[in-house]
């Protein structure tokens, strides 16, 4: 409900309207009234809103926000925060403006968001005093860089109690490398010879979306536009093979099957373009729960019997089998790719000695070439828990840590 609502609600010879100032010499507010339409108290039935069986009033959300409201005209920005009042709410009240602005827009979800950058700001402030000013002014130097999936149940820096700074990430559906993707080589570049980072890790995670379409048949049909062998018409994804060989394919492309279906819609194909080398993995595996899987859906399409409906158990074996082949393939990619080939050309073929560390002297800058490991782990949706699935890598001649091994 729009302020102007709320405002209509009340007894218009009654109503104060407050508005407060800031300035950048303190961010206290400065309140002022801007104009007294009466000097007498509105009574609570003229201040009553009218309720709404989704969304709570602008009053409520305010009381929730402020609780400690005491002025006469019953405008929570009447009074300046009081010297006695807890840090939080002083720090909610240096971001009055913005969450008000959520709350007369009516996005509750984006008020929640503030909210929740008010409280981030808050505990930085007290838990890491100092360090998003560090970071802003000396830059970054992440140990780490992730390659992660980008569903929004998994979140880098509360999986690992990260500060920030430790993390390089590069996100998309289903953890993937495509060294012909020019944002995952970019990324990946970029945190090798420009950062520096020690470790390179593939995260996937248990119950991922894309796996799990992965595992679906393709409508008939659709083979020849998610190969690449025709485009959409006016597709904006080009066609990677010469037209010559794909004028007939083109206009007819499921007729071309012996098949009719209707064409995948731009979002359909993108997607499935880019889980088809997961789709790959699921129809060439030789592992146990993932052959079991693939040789049970053929005997129920021979005998005519339709897909399942249902999606994806958590624990399929099949599904954890492939989120775990996977994670092990794009581990594979990561370390053919010719950045990496580069960087490791580069070292010499041994670890140099140690260095002693220099008394009195700050971090130590970044050596010309860092040696770079390559980690595959898993995460849990379910436990929160992360595997190392035991595929690290790391240079030729350089051993790879106890640690990040299967042994």
């Amino acid at each position: 409900m729009p302020l102007r609502y709320w405002l209509r609600c009340a007894s218009p010879r009654t109503t104060s309207v407050c508005i407060y100032t800031t300035t950048r010499a303190s961010r206290r507010p400065n309140l002022s009234h801007k104009r007294h339409v009466s000097s007498t108290s509105p009574t609570a039935s003229a201040l009553a809103v009218p309720q709404l069986s989704s969304l709570p009033s602008l009053k409520q959300a305010w009381s929730s926000l402020f609780p400690h409201s005491t002025a006469s005209c019953g405008c929570p920005n009447h009074s300046k925060p009081q010297e006695t009042e807890s840090q939080t709410q002083a720090t909610y009240a240096l971001h009055r403006e913005r969450l008000h602005r959520a709350l007369v827009d009516h996005f509750h979800e984006i008020e929640q968001l503030y909210r929740g950058n008010v409280e981030y700001v808050r505990s930085m402030g007290e838990h890491s005093p100092g360090l998003l000013e560090d970071l802003a002014f000396e830059g970054q130097r992440p140990p780490f860089m992730l390659l992660d999936c980008s569903d929004s149940r998994v979140n880098e820096q509360s999986i690992f109690n990260a500060q920030p700074g430790t993390m390089f990430t590069s996100g998309n559906i289903a953890n993937m490398f495509d060294e012909k993707d020019t944002n995952s080589n970019a990324v990946l570049a970029y945190a090798v010879d420009s950062l520096g980072v020690k470790h390179v890790v593939v995260l996937g995670h248990y119950g991922c979306g894309g796996v799990a379409a992965s595992m679906s048949p393709l409508p008939p049909g659709w083979h020849a536009y998610v190969k690449g062998t025709t485009a959409l018409p006016s597709s904006a994804l080009p066609d990677v093979t010469p037209s010559a060989e794909i004028d007939g394919l083109e206009t007819q492309p499921a007729q071309s099957e012996g098949l009719t279906c209707p064409q995948p819609s731009a979002s359909e194909l993108a997607v499935q373009k880019w889980i088809q080398p997961i789709r790959d993995i699921y129809e060439t595996s030789i592992r146990w729960e993932i052959r079991a899987h693939r040789e049970r859906a053929i005997r129920q399409r021979k005998n005519g019997t339709p897909p399942p409906t249902k999606p994806l158990h958590l624990h399929d074996p099949a599904f954890r089998a492939l989120v775990e082949e996977n994670v092990k393939e794009n581990v594979k990619r990561v370390l053919e790719s010719k950045v990496i080939k580069d960087h490791y050309n580069a070292l010499p073929h041994s670890p140099p000695p140690p260095t002693p560390a220099v008394a009195g002297a700050s971090h130590s800058p970044l050596p010309p070439h860092n040696p770079v490991y390559i980690h595959g782990w898993v995460y849990d949706l379910e436990t929160g828990v992360v595997s190392d699935l035991g595929v690290s890598v790391g240079p030729p001649g350089w051993s790879t840590p106890r640690t990040y091994s299967a042994s």
